[in-house]
Parts: C-alpha cells; structure tokens; sequence
C-alpha cells in the first residue's frame, strides 16, 4: 500500500507506475493538463521549425555541428553502426523509388556502361507500367515498356539489340530512327 501524493489516497502498489509517488489516475490528470498547457507551445515551435527562417536556422546549426571534431567522429561512428547502415540503405531505396532517384539510377547505370544519357522526351506510359530507357544510340534514349524492351534482344550484343528494338520504337512511336539520325548502323550519331 502506498500513498498518493496528489489525491493523498492510500492505494495498493498496482495502482502507482514504479517510478511515480502518483497514482496512475492521477498521473493520466496530470498528464492531460500538461499537455493541455505546453500545446500551444508546442504548436508555436512546430511552427517556427517549419517555416523558412526555422529551417535556415536548424540547417546552419547542423551544418556547423557536422564540422566540429565531435560530430564527425559521431557521424563515422554511427554510419559504421548496425543501424547506421540500415536507415542509409533504407534512404537509399526510397531515394531511388522517387522520379528523381530513378533518374539518377538510370544516370549511374549509362554513365557505368560508358555511355550518355539524354532523354528525347518524358516517359508517355502510365505510371503503373514499368518502363526502360532504350539507348537509340550512345547518347540519346527512348522510354519502353519493359516487357518490350527485355522480350526483344534484351542480353544480346548492342547492335543485334538496337536493331530489333527499333522495328519496335517504329510501331510505337511511327518514327522512323535512320531516318532521323541518319545512322545506319545504331551505334552512334
């Protein structure tokens, strides 16, 4: 048996939390006037944090504590950590589930294939359909759905690629790449 401190009743144990001389109701009373109090407090703040001043103020603040000696040295050891490592791959996958980050991606893998990326126009599929960039050429390329894109050469040689790929952008597009680029062979400019 235990006293409350607030209501001054005399209850068992179980109705106190462990760390509280409180009982439990009284605790959930004073809780809710609590919170009642610091809301508008706490809107206040949310509100600064959100608008262009808050967000130049938390962004240099972090800025400067990102160089001190102590914050590199947490930054290194928390991205070596087990859950470092984890919420970075985690950004990592939802960056890349973003139209930027598939932009990106398709970027990485052109430039990592040595080839440039410019695409002709944006991607006229909807946004259900999964869609490819096909090199027309080694710097230029086309969106494609992808069961197109794989089904017809996809793993062959460039070449043997290109050119079936563009019977395809022929029926797709009613444009004709030869005559456009004035390339015969798929390869270049």
């Amino acid at each position: 048996m235990r006293k409350c401190n607030r209501c001054k009743k005399i209850l068992p144990k179980t109705e106190f939390w462990n760390k509280y001389s409180t009982c439990k109701n009284c605790r959930k009373e004073y809780m809710r006037e609590y919170y009642r109090k610091t809301d508008k407090k706490l809107k206040i703040n949310r509100k600064y944090k959100n608008s262009d001043k808050g967000r130049e103020t938390s962004r240099i603040y972090n800025k400067k504590w990102h160089h001190t000696k102590k914050g590199q040295e947490y930054y290194k050891n928390y991205s070596q950590s087990e859950n470092g490592k984890l919420l970075r791959l985690n950004a990592v996958k939802k960056y890349y589930k973003t139209k930027k980050g598939k932009e990106t991606k398709r970027k990485q893998d052109a430039k990592r294939r040595k080839l440039k990326y410019i695409s002709l126009f944006n991607n006229p599929f909807p946004d259900e359909m999964p869609v490819e960039y096909h090199h027309i050429n080694n710097i230029l390329t086309i969106p494609l759905p992808s069961i197109i894109h794989k089904k017809y050469g996809y793993g062959k040689n460039i070449r043997e690629h290109r050119n079936l790929i563009e019977k395809q952008i022929e029926k797709l597009y009613c444009m004709d790449i030869d005559k456009i680029f004035g390339d015969e062979n798929g390869m270049g400019l």
